[in-house]
């Protein structure tokens, strides 16, 4: 699910489109309301025929099939064949901004899922598990990712057990979104929520989870887990500061 470059910086909207086999991402003409009929390859699919999807936007959103697509859940979507998809849309964004970074060295390891102890927390309706994947780096042979869940996908192909990760692969995982760069993970986030410990990125303060962040889409919050972000934020989680000791 790459980007074109002519994409960077332009305020558009994508459906993410997962299956068993394959993911894609497509953006969405800017219309001001009609009807679009978005075309799936098998080869980029693996679907078993080519399939065309009728959407319509009005007042309210986009619709497939009479099913409004929500950036909050999944909308199941079933081919001609009756295989089954999952559709999400994403909210309005900026290309690529915001991008948060991870740097992990030789022995360590990050969990991903929506266990709030975890590394990389995201929160996507009810679909993502506690520990939904982990990525690990070996002393010597690099960064892999590890999972038994569905709609986990490197290079937009779906993967399950080990899977090695080289400079350039693209994880996804629903509408959170990896790019590896030798060690270095570059995540974006299209639906849900991510949390991200440790970032050493200046941060941006709101005292309200719904405030709209005009630059970057990073907030700081006084992390009661009751408190939900909104929807495509990434919040960025500091430690505490150490106490000041008297001279």
């Amino acid at each position: 699910m790459s980007l074109d470059k002519e994409h960077i910086g332009a305020q558009v909207s994508f459906l993410l489109v997962l299956g068993s086999n394959a993911c894609l991402r497509k953006r969405l003409p800017d219309l001001p309301e009609g009807g679009y009929t978005l075309f799936l390859d098998k080869a980029d699919t693996g679907l078993a025929s080519d399939e065309e999807i009728v959407l319509n936007l009005c007042g309210e959103g986009w619709f497939a099939e009479g099913k409004l697509l929500s950036r909050q859940a999944a909308v199941v979507y079933f081919t001609k064949r009756k295989e089954k998809l999952l559709l999400l849309l994403s909210a309005k964004i900026e290309i690529l901004k915001p991008a948060e970074k991870i740097f992990m060295k030789p022995g360590e390891s990050i969990q991903i899922g929506n266990a709030y102890i975890n590394q990389v927390f995201y929160e996507f309706s009810s679909l993502i598990k506690a520990v939904h994947a982990q990525i690990i780096c070996k002393e010597q042979s690099g960064l892999f990712l590890i999972t038994e869940q569905e709609n986990v996908y490197v290079n937009e192909k779906a993967v399950k057990g080990e899977k090695k990760l080289c400079t350039g692969d693209r994880v996804d995982i629903y509408g959170l979104h990896l790019l590896i760069l030798k060690k270095l993970i570059v995540c974006s986030v299209f639906c849900g929520v991510v949390r991200i410990a440790g970032s050493s990125l200046q941060l941006l303060k709101t005292g309200k989870p719904e405030s709209k962040i005009k630059e970057n889409n990073f907030i700081e919050r006084i992390c009661g887990q009751e408190e939900a972000l909104c929807d495509g934020e990434i919040e960025l989680i500091m430690p505490d500061k150490p106490a000041l000791m008297p001279r």
